[in-house]
């Protein structure tokens, strides 16, 4: 967590590698190193660690929402709406879910 908090990404990256490697099992492992990548802006391997991530906890709030934030910033509107209804599902009152889930549905109604 140090090396993330220090933007040390490859190093968080590597550490978060022996976790997953260490303790399969354990979602915020495979959640963290999604992030990691996330902020060194290697989309897709974020996403593959957070699909792992959710195989392990469906409910990880912290997962479906980075997965979210991916989509939007990839401009893949539409599934990120549908990735934040099935957080709501789960936590309606996740701070700010509400406020998205309008804003992409007035992106996607115009």
């Amino acid at each position: 967590m140090r090396a993330l908090a220090a933007e040390e990404y490859t190093v968080a990256i590597n550490e978060f590698t022996e976790l997953t490697t260490a303790s399969p099992e354990y979602a915020e492992g495979w959640n963290k190193r999604a992030t990691a990548y996330f902020l060194r802006g290697e989309y897709k391997a974020s996403i593959t660690d957070i699909r792992e991530a959710l195989r392990l906890e469906p409910r990880h709030f912290g997962a479906l929402s980075g997965w979210a934030t991916i989509l939007r910033t990839i401009g893949d509107n539409r599934s990120a709406l549908y990735v934040l209804r099935r957080l709501e599902k789960l936590c309606p009152a996740w701070p700010g879910l509400q406020n998205q889930l309008r804003s992409l549905q007035d992106l996607l109604d115009d």
